[in-house]
């Protein structure tokens, strides 16, 4: 479970898929149709003479529930 703090709102968010990307692959940041929620981070190898990971970890969550806050 992912859960998202607003002023207003809570938003709870369940994960539905975790994948390993190459460090060149941008596709999870592109729009889609349904409502997610996408988190990515490094992963892989680090090179130092890039400065960066040679993947990414994408995690894509889905909205389950909204709940104002008091």
């Amino acid at each position: 479970a992912v859960y998202v703090y607003t002023r207003t709102h809570r938003l709870d968010w369940v994960v539905r898929e975790v994948r390993t990307v190459p460090n060149t692959d941008a596709s999870f940041i592109r729009p889609t149709e349904d409502t997610r929620i996408t988190l990515y981070t490094c992963a892989g190898r680090y090179n130092p003479i890039e400065r960066d990971y040679t993947h990414r970890l994408v995690v894509v969550g889905d909205l389950v529930k909204v709940t104002p806050r008091s």
